[in-house]
């Protein structure tokens, strides 16, 4: 049987960063992970904050190849747009926009698995309060560089839960127009301790 996770969340960072003495978490007690380290997903580039598609989907791309040029057994595959916008368990890991919002979410991540085995996700980036940027774009205001809140979302995507080093990528929190494009180590042991060490798996 199925069993789907609460959704984890991306709120707003309020504080400062401050070192912290405890490192990442898997996504749940079980540690779900995908069974081959290959995870196919789409994306779907409308969005109400103006950003071009090309440029969405140049940011989920690189948000999501963060993760498989990290020297682990892991890698998530591009495998085009949809229009599909719902969070369902429908047999597509989607990501998408919707003019919603979720107390203080900048976005959050929908995971089912079954046992120790991930089998599917959906993320859901909240443009009801918050405006969302290309990587090329001037980020202001109560805004987020999409690059950077992908890196985070498909880090859960993956089967990381909130790391406790709080200049971590999967830190449960961010700051607004935050322009980082890699990982932190401690995200990097975290995906290296999930699936190995290695080159990643291609795509197919």
């Amino acid at each position: 049987m199925y069993k789907k996770l609460f959704g984890f969340a991306f709120v707003v960072c309020f504080l400062a960063y401050s070192a912290d003495l405890y490192a990442w978490r898997p996504l749940s007690t079980s540690r779900p992970t995908w069974p081959d380290g290959t995870v196919p997903f789409y994306v779907n580039p409308a969005n109400d904050s103006g950003v071009p598609d090309d440029a969405v989907i140049e940011s989920m791309v690189g948000g999501t190849d963060a993760w498989g040029y990290v020297g682990a057994g892991f890698n998530f595959c591009y495998q085009g747009t949809t229009t599909r916008r719902t969070i369902a368990r429908d047999g597509f890991n989607d990501v998408f926009f919707r003019n919603e919002t979720m107390g203080g979410a900048i976005a959050a991540t929908y995971p089912w698995t079954q046992g120790g085995t991930y089998r599917e996700f959906d993320i859901k980036f909240f443009e009801g309060s918050f405006q969302f940027f290309g990587i090329s774009d001037a980020c202001s205001g109560n805004g987020f560089y999409i690059w950077y809140i992908a890196m985070h979302e498909f880090g859960h995507g993956l089967g990381l839960g909130h790391s406790q080093f709080t200049n971590a990528v999967m830190y449960a929190s961010a700051r607004r127009c935050d322009s980082r494009v890699e990982l932190e180590s401690d995200d990097v042991d975290g995906v290296v301790a999930l699936y190995g060490p290695g080159d990643g798996p291609g795509c197919f």
